[in-house]
């Protein structure tokens, strides 16, 4: 990567290469539609609290349309969302979604916590089996 600018309080910036602008203004129109497709579903109320970048965290099946269509094209704000669910005092936490960078970052801050990833596991199965375990809420 090519340093673009350096300040002289030694700030720098870097252009990223992306394929997508997520989590940014900039996929307002994508969210948008997500928002209309997610309000043509038919949800049922989560079993369990799940934690989001938009909304923290949230039960009811509202609330999670509004959150997932709203958090594509907001700032991920991980840090309050790590401080919300250890002030809720969750026995576990599954990331959901691509990768597994903030289940990661979770486990560094709070190593008690079981704390896994989806892409952690080879099959549907096993994550059932990880849930068993762990589960509640």
């Amino acid at each position: 990567r090519r340093v673009l600018f350096r300040s002289q309080a030694g700030a720098q910036w870097t252009p990223l290469v992306v394929d997508m602008a997520s989590h940014t203004p900039w996929i307002q129109g994508a969210a948008e539609r997500f928002a209309r497709h997610l309000a043509a579903q038919s949800l049922d109320d989560p079993v369990c609290r799940l934690a989001t970048n938009a909304a923290g965290l949230v039960r009811r099946q509202d609330a999670v349309r509004h959150a997932l269509a709203r958090q594509l094209d907001h700032t991920v704000a991980w840090d309050e969302c790590q401080d919300a669910l250890l002030q809720a005092r969750v026995g576990a936490v599954l990331e959901i979604g691509a990768g597994s960078a903030l289940s990661r970052q979770l486990t560094r801050r709070e190593p008690a916590l079981p704390v896994r990833a989806l892409d952690d596991f080879r099959s549907l199965a096993a994550v059932q089996q990880w849930l068993r375990r762990w589960g509640g809420d």
